[in-house]
């Protein structure tokens, strides 16, 4: 087989490959449709690497106008990801007055002293969990000697959700995810006079299929129903929430409830799956209101779980 030949099929290859590549991003958009095409959208920074790789070889090879379609439909790919480290407005000098972390611990684990070392030695204000049972409660007792103020629900198969604080809560609540068995859990306390609300949950995995998508979508929804509630106050809404930053669902939780990712301005930061992380994605989140300054965001570890931790300082524009 003679080169331009060669050339022709690798050319025909590369070019088939990007333009799935570019249907793969765009078919999220749809998902409402059908559950599937939101799956590939999460991986939205391996297909513009990917992408990235295939204009290179475009160019090696000298075929001009690939390049071109290969570089515009890359650029279309990445833009969601490069946004994450466009901050989302001027940084405000204002001081950090609150620290925040939240994990998904893998109910499943065992491995409390490494969630214990990883609190410790960032030595949050604030530690939300999720995925807590009987089992892990028991075995974070030594928590109780820092963090006097706490609310929790333990399940049995680890759909529990709880938060430690050193700052007094001044109401706090569980409440249920209608017709499942997960819960979310809320906090309201004051941060250097401003009054503020803390909520936790964990949505469910879409990966059940189009009604399990449908469920975590839901989820979603009550949670930006509680910010409505509280909209008085300054919030931040942390936990896993089974979505990347750029999908559908996502996006109207921001927008359903007047948030924003903290993520912003900090990059792309993979939480799951840890042990992975070359092909690791964002689901695990913190989300704030307008008030609320992010001075530090970052993704932490390890854990011992499949998840890592995400770790935020706060202050106030006020």
């Amino acid at each position: 087989m003679r080169w331009p030949r060669i050339r022709r099929l690798v050319l025909l290859a590369l070019l088939l490959t990007n333009i799935v590549f570019a249907l793969a991003a765009v078919l999220p958009r749809f998902a409402d449709a059908y559950w599937l095409l939101e799956l590939p959208g999460h991986f939205r920074a391996h297909l513009a690497v990917a992408g990235a790789a295939i204009v290179l070889v475009f160019g090696v090879l000298k075929a001009w106008r690939h390049v071109l379609f290969g570089t515009v439909t890359t650029i279309l790919i990445a833009a969601p990801v490069v946004a994450l480290w466009v901050p989302a407005g001027p940084a405000k000098p204002t001081p950090t007055a609150l620290r925040v972390l939240s994990l998904n611990v893998s109910f499943y684990s065992r491995n409390y002293t490494e969630v214990l070392a990883l609190i410790d030695a960032l030595r949050p204000d604030v530690v939300g969990l999720v995925e807590i049972n009987t089992r892990w409660i028991n075995e974070l007792a030594p928590l109780d000697q820092r963090y006097k103020h706490r609310v929790a629900h333990a399940r049995p198969r680890g759909s529990g959700v709880a938060l430690f604080s050193r700052i007094p809560f001044r109401h706090s609540e569980v409440r249920p995810f209608a017709g499942t068995e997960r819960h979310y859990a809320i906090g309201t306390l004051d941060i250097d006079s401003v009054p503020m609300v803390l909520a936790i949950g964990h949505a469910a995995s879409p990966l059940g299929g189009q009604t399990s998508a449908a469920v975590r979508d839901r989820q979603l929804a009550v949670l930006a129903d509680v910010r409505r509630e509280f909209a008085d106050r300054e919030f931040l809404l942390m936990g896993d929430f089974n979505t990347s930053p750029w999908s559908l669902a996502f996006l109207r939780l921001l927008s359903g409830a007047g948030l924003r990712d903290a993520a912003r301005g900090f990059g792309y930061r993979p939480t799951w799956p840890a042990q992975r992380l070359w092909l690791g994605i964002p689901i695990d989140h913190h989300v704030v209101s307008p008030g609320i300054v992010v001075k530090r965001f970052s993704v932490v570890g390890p854990t011992g779980s499949d998840h890592l931790a995400v770790y935020s300082e706060l202050g106030f524009t006020k």
